[in-house]
């Protein structure tokens, strides 16, 4: 469940969207892990951390003033529980069954040009697995 939405500001140069920039905002997404099927075999097996997070980037902006998605890369960096440690996009990490926190940031960074004044918004997938 997402908890709270992220927010993106700009650099200096207006080149670079970032929620880890001051002034932005990390997205938040709470999770639960419970036993199922796979959850039972782990159980039996006395593994605790059968699944996997992973967040990946998104291929554009949902929105953006027009011209404002051009020449644009994204990369994605989460946390889980409050870890202070990056975790790079589509790099799965083994997590233990039970409830847990998860901090997204968003990165859009424009290889030509700048950012346009407006609204941008992307959405980043979290996978569980």
């Amino acid at each position: 469940m997402v908890t709270r939405t992220g927010t993106m500001v700009t650099n200096a140069d207006a080149s670079v969207l970032s929620s880890k920039l001051a002034g932005g905002a990390y997205a938040a997404a709470s999770i639960t892990i419970q036993p199922g099927t796979l959850g039972l075999l782990c159980s039996l097996v006395q593994l605790l951390n059968c699944f996997a997070l992973s967040v990946v980037p998104p291929a554009s902006f949902s929105s953006a003033p027009s011209g404002g998605g051009t020449n644009v890369s994204f990369n994605t960096v989460f946390r889980i529980d409050g870890s202070a440690a990056d975790q790079p996009q589509n790099t799965p990490v083994k997590i233990l069954n039970g409830p847990h926190s998860v901090q997204i940031d968003l990165i859009a960074t424009k290889s030509s040009g700048i950012y346009a004044a407006g609204n941008y918004q992307g959405t980043v997938t979290l996978r569980c697995e």
